[in-house]
């Protein structure tokens, strides 16, 4: 049997309190182990697209992913929506390393497009997503087009669609 550990950072939530590199470490010494390694957003598109290539690249039988719970953000998208029947708006900073200085946004987490689901059980009117970003040259927060997902199409391609569309809106191209 080879099997592939998969350990989240979830952000900072499992990292700040736990080496999740060291936990991938030393899941290598255990037999049938044929791969492990931590990632920043394993529930993401890209984290899970990056299981299925490990799972072909080293013909693994089965994985272990090691997250956080969805209970863990549940309670943050319910007090979202709440927000949003109030009418407030709500802001959502994207988890990025902010040390880099490329000006260029890389890849996001799309965890919080999440909200657009716990939002169409309350609303039938779409959700905008609108990516803000800091404009250095001019000195003033610039706003990208508004996003939405088309609640008729597969959500796994609107899920791609949306954060690739708010990607480019972030780095300026849109």
């Amino acid at each position: 049997m080879k099997i592939g550990v998969f350990v989240c950072h979830c952000g900072s939530n499992i990292e700040a309190t736990v080496d999740t590199a060291e936990v991938a470490r030393i899941a290598l010494t255990y037999p049938d182990v044929a791969h492990a390694e931590d990632s920043m957003y394993t529930c993401s598109e890209p984290g899970q697209d990056n299981i299925v290539d490990a799972i072909k690249k080293y013909g693994l039988d089965g994985v272990v992913v090691a997250s956080c719970s969805p209970r863990m953000h549940e309670q943050t998208f319910r007090r979202t929506v709440e927000a949003l029947q109030d009418g407030d708006p709500v802001i959502v900073f994207p988890d990025v390393d902010y040390t880099d200085r490329s000006g260029d946004m890389g890849e996001i987490y799309d965890g919080f497009l999440l909200i657009d689901r716990f939002w169409q059980r309350v609303s039938d009117t779409p959700l905008d997503f609108v990516p803000l970003r800091l404009d250095r040259k001019a000195r003033r927060i610039a706003a990208g087009e508004a996003v939405r997902f088309d609640r008729t199409a597969p959500r796994q391609g609107e899920t791609v669609r949306v954060r690739e569309a708010l990607l480019r809106g972030l780095n300026g191209e849109i």
